[in-house]
């Protein structure tokens, strides 16, 4: 029961997500300006947006969602990158960056975690 109440539910919001998709170009600016999406949801919308978007709107919905989600996941892996660097001798005075937290933001990122990632 608890599995397809779940289940239900996301299929509720990834419809919603692209209602509003269509319908409110605001919605749009916002996507482009987020941090991406985590992979099992990103998974989830390039499923169904088939099924839901069609032509252009489609390839604008991809034209967006795919760079994003890969240039915040380089973001991600430059930021483990760092945070292993970091612990060279060398770097022991260099700036954390933003890589103080990258290792739990990272499971997040690849786990689906509601966080801001």
């Amino acid at each position: 029961y608890i599995c397809n109440k779940i289940n239900n539910d996301m299929d509720r919001y990834l419809d919603t997500l692209f209602f509003i998709w269509k319908s409110d170009p605001s919605f749009i600016e916002l996507v482009k300006n987020c941090k991406g999406f985590c992979l099992p949801h990103f998974a989830a919308l390039l499923d169904i947006a088939p099924s839901k978007l069609s032509g252009k709107t489609l390839q604008a919905f991809y034209d967006l969602v795919i760079p994003l989600t890969l240039e915040n996941l380089n973001r991600i892996e430059d930021e483990i990158s760092w945070f292993i660097d970091k612990f060279d001798y060398r770097n022991k005075t260099a700036s954390w960056k933003n890589s103080k937290d990258a290792v739990p933001r990272s499971i997040k990122k690849l786990a689906s975690a509601h966080v801001d990632y």
